[in-house]
């Protein structure tokens, strides 16, 4: 299996595990992730045995169909896919006349409030994130570190070898 795949793959369990503290508490939750071929870190406020159990879970939920637990709109793919719209659309109205600008900047904000989340889902979907994970199972979760309230914690995944 190519390392893009299997960072894909990480990176498709990684929001699921935030998704789903997210849903325990009631709330979303402020989680930096990265993921790697090797598995994932989140950085976060919750400890070590929540994180593990939030990693069993989603890989279980997205076992089971869930799919959609892969993606997040507070992904860096989804932030990413609007920092581009909204250059590109700056950088179209500055050879506007000033007149000019304010309509087509209301407008130009508007479009991509709305399409850039849609754009951000598509782009973690095809290229980013992938839920198919049959054949994952999790190693072992580690505490790395506590930054003030936040626990930095290291998910490492293995491939049982079925799917290569």
């Amino acid at each position: 299996m190519s390392t893009w795949r299997r960072i894909r793959r990480h990176h498709g369990l990684e929001h699921a595990a935030v998704a789903v503290i997210g849903q325990w508490r009631g709330r979303r939750v402020p989680v930096f992730g990265i993921s790697s071929p090797r598995g994932f870190i989140l950085v976060g406020p919750f400890e070590r045995g929540e994180a593990q159990e939030a990693a069993h879970e989603a890989l279980r939920r997205l076992n089971a169909g869930q799919r959609n637990l892969a993606l997040s709109d507070d992904c860096g793919t989804s932030l990413l896919a609007t920092a581009v719209l909204t250059t590109g659309a700056v950088l179209a109205l500055t050879r506007r006349s000033p007149l000019a600008r304010l309509p087509l900047a209301i407008t130009a904000a508007v479009a991509i409030n709305r399409f850039a989340p849609r754009l951000g889902r598509w782009l973690q979907r095809e290229l980013t994130t992938d839920a198919a994970l049959e054949h994952v199972v999790i190693a072992r979760v580690r505490e790395l570190d506590v930054f003030g309230r936040f626990l930095v914690v290291s998910v490492s995944v293995r491939d049982t070898g079925h799917d290569q």
